[in-house]
Order: structure tokens, then sequence, then C-alpha cells
């Protein structure tokens, strides 16, 4: 076979349940049920980091709905067919809990290797396609909820500016009150010195 330029990258990803805890890589699930489409480079991929003994399913789509069952915990996959049988299935109570960093796929067209042409035809092809419209066509095929959390050191960073935006309106505040005290204060001494200089009159 020859084989086009990518048309499209997709990360490797673990899809959970919504309601499971947050995760960042695979470490932190390899001791859980981790369903995989059998005959898979995911699976191949499971198997060499050893410590994990994923549970095979024919198609990925059986894969995803044993997951949305509790059957499994987890499911390793390509995201843009994970995210395509969430949909088509309308498993809304799936979610794409983290990305398995440096993992990528590519998908080309396959073409004859006896068919060369072809192959320069279609990469003319996919090159015309303006990339506007290329995320429009990819996002109506890859729309699923994905959450990878939130790092600590952004809600430390998120917590430190809303400190100090609030010890800041405090200051402010503690500022005009001061100044209206010492602004009431002299207005009260202006008074008496009004009604001391009539009592003398």
């Amino acid at each position: 076979l020859a084989y086009s330029r990518p048309y499209i990258v997709f990360q490797r990803v673990i899809v959970m349940r919504a309601d499971a805890p947050f995760v960042t890589d695979l470490s932190e699930i390899s001791g859980l049920r981790i369903g995989v489409q059998t005959a898979s480079s995911h699976e191949g991929y499971l198997h060499e980091r050893g410590g994990i003994a994923p549970v095979g399913f024919t198609r990925l789509q059986d894969a995803v709905t044993a997951l949305s069952r509790g059957e499994v915990d987890a499911v390793v996959g390509n995201l843009s067919s994970a995210s395509y049988w969430i949909r088509k299935l309308n498993l809304s109570n799936l979610k794409v809990a983290a990305a398995i960093p440096g993992e990528q796929d590519k998908l080309h067209f396959a073409v004859r290797n006896d068919w060369p042409e072809l192959v320069g035809i279609i990469n003319k092809g996919l090159a015309s396609i303006d990339p506007a419209e290329a995320d429009e066509m990819r996002g109506r095929w890859v729309s699923v909820k994905f959450e990878t959390g939130i790092e600590t050191r952004k809600v430390v960073a998120w917590i430190a500016m809303i400190l100090s935006g609030a010890l800041l309106i405090l200051g402010l505040m503690t500022a005009w009150n001061r100044a209206l005290k010492r602004e009431i204060c002299r207005r009260e001494d202006a008074e008496r010195s009004r009604d001391v200089l009539t009592h003398m009159i």
C-alpha cells in the first residue's frame, strides 16, 4: 500500500464515566478494568506497558457500551473513533478523562501501491481544504466531553489573583472609611467652633 499525507491527527485517550475521578495518565488506572478493542494498536500498547491486562472487545462500540454500563472502568482508544461511538450511541454518561501524552494516531488514505497517481490526487485534494473548513468538518465527528482537570499551579494562581483583588478592595474600603471619619470629625470640630463663637457673641 501507498499512503497519503495524514488528513487528521488524534490523541490516544482514556475514556471513563462522567462521575469518575480526575486522572492524568495511564499509570493512575493500571489497577482498574480497562477495556480495549482487540487486535488494535491500543491493545498492543497496553500489553507493552506491563502490569495491565485489558478486557478485550471485538468492536470499539462494544467497549464503550460496556463502560457506560459499568462493566469496565475505562476504555483506551483513538479520540476520533471513541468520540464517534459515544455520540452515535448517545452515551451521555461518558467523558474523555485524559489524553495519553506523546501518543498520537495519524490517519491516512491507503492506496494500492501500483496506483501512485491516486496518492498525488488525494494529497492535492487534502491540501486544497481550507483550515476553517477542515475544523468545521472535524467538529461534526469529534465533539465529546473532554475533561482533563485543572493544574494545581493554575488553581493556586487563580486563588492568589482573587485574594489580591479582595485585599485591594478591602484596602480601598478601609482608606475610604478613614477619610470619611476624618471629614466627619473635621466638620464636627467646625460645628463646635461655630457654636462657641455664637455663644460668645
